[in-house]
């Protein structure tokens, strides 16, 4: 399904925890999860901020980088998906915080800066631009993004 699913972790009931959200729920969830969009959320898109990505970032790099090097039939297909994504929802977030200072009641979507992240490494690690944008289209179900992924 397309439900994303929070982890409770040590919280109280009715709360999760960001980070065990991002960590516990296997690739596909976190995948979900940083490509959610503004639309997506009934409460806005506050579920993934900079104190969480941030981390998740440099642990993700951490365990991805000795992965590659070593001799395992592994691929990096997912892993580019994910730091690109990360990447590129943490620059949204960036973004964002820019453009609610200068025009005030505005916001943007950072789920959509997580797609172009992903399509741009993606893109990097493969080599096949609109390809890519075809499969990040039909997987996150958003033809309109075709166009600006292949630029990115």
């Amino acid at each position: 399904g397309t439900s994303l699913s929070y982890v409770r972790w040590n919280c109280d009931s009715g709360e999760y925890n960001p980070m065990a959200s991002l960590l516990h729920v296997g690739q596909e969830g976190l995948i979900k999860h940083l490509l959610e969009r503004t639309s997506q959320t009934t409460a806005g898109d506050h579920t993934l901020d900079w104190d969480v990505l941030l981390p998740f970032l440099f642990l993700y790099i951490a365990i991805a980088i000795p992965i590659f090097g070593i001799f395992v039939p592994s691929g990096n297909f997912i892993p580019a998906l994910t730091l690109g994504s990360a990447m590129g929802r943490l620059f949204g977030l960036a973004i964002d915080a820019w453009f609610r200072t200068s025009f005030p009641g505005e916001t943007i979507d950072v789920g959509v800066y997580g797609l172009m992240g992903a399509a741009a490494a993606l893109t990097g690690v493969t080599r096949m631009t609109l390809t890519i944008a075809v499969i990040l289209a039909e997987i996150t179900d958003d033809a309109k993004s075709i166009l600006p992924m292949m630029v990115v």
